[in-house]
């Protein structure tokens, strides 16, 4: 049985064909269990991404490899053979935009298709490719595959993050406490002199000085 799936995201698009399992109801959603055709589209690029199992799953390894990348700083390796259907993704360099490669398998008529993705299409991407390995009804044994950092990379992660946020803390604690500081401090009185003591100043004898002779 023929099965759609679509997965989308404010930019980005996913969407799988393929054939189900027939042991189910009508009234369960199907196990999409053999994919024969994924198609990645972005709503502001014209050229579309697409391909078979072997795309969908390097789309999916690299893509979420690489923003674990940037958000922890650890590069990961991207595994992938000359011989064979290929993705990459890195930073284009002096810019903020992420280029996403598609090479197809040399035995293929197609072309490579190159994409420059802003940071909002990259995690939309993201988000897309998550939303489809959250669902348990397509293609279980892909998203059982792809996993989180490891326990190693984690305590990297934490240390690296760590000693990055820390100056930032220490700097904003000592801008706060600054600021309380200033605001507690008393505000100093001006004391205007009284009507009273100006006309007692200008009651106030001078003494002249002697104009006895001397003798």
């Amino acid at each position: 049985m023929n099965i759609r799936r679509e997965y989308n995201s404010p930019n980005c698009i996913l969407i799988l064909d393929g054939f189900g399992d027939e042991s189910f109801t009508s009234d369960d959603p199907k196990l999409f269990s053999v994919v024969i055709n994924a198609e990645c589209h972005f709503l502001l690029k014209s050229i579309k991404l697409h391909g078979g199992k072997v795309f969908l799953e390097k789309l999916t390894e690299i893509v979420n490899n690489y923003a674990q990348q940037l958000l922890s700083g650890i590069v990961h390796h991207q595994a992938n053979s000359h011989q064979e259907e290929r993705i990459t993704i890195e930073k284009v360099p002096n810019s903020q935009l992420h280029r996403l490669t598609h090479y197809p398998n040399p035995t293929s008529s197609q072309e490579s298709i190159i994409l420059d993705l802003n940071i909002l299409e990259l995690f939309d991407l993201v988000d897309t490719l998550d939303q489809f390995l959250i669902d348990t009804r397509t293609l279980p044994e892909l998203s059982s595959r792809i996993k989180p950092l490891s326990r190693h990379h984690r305590h990297i992660e934490g240390g690296s993050a760590a000693k990055r946020v820390l100056p930032l803390l220490i700097g904003l604690v000592g801008l706060v406490i600054t600021g309380v500081g200033i605001y507690l401090m008393p505000i100093p009185k001006v004391h205007r002199p009284s009507n009273k003591s100006l006309n007692h100043s200008s009651d106030l004898i001078v003494p002249q000085a002697s104009t006895s002779p001397i003798r």
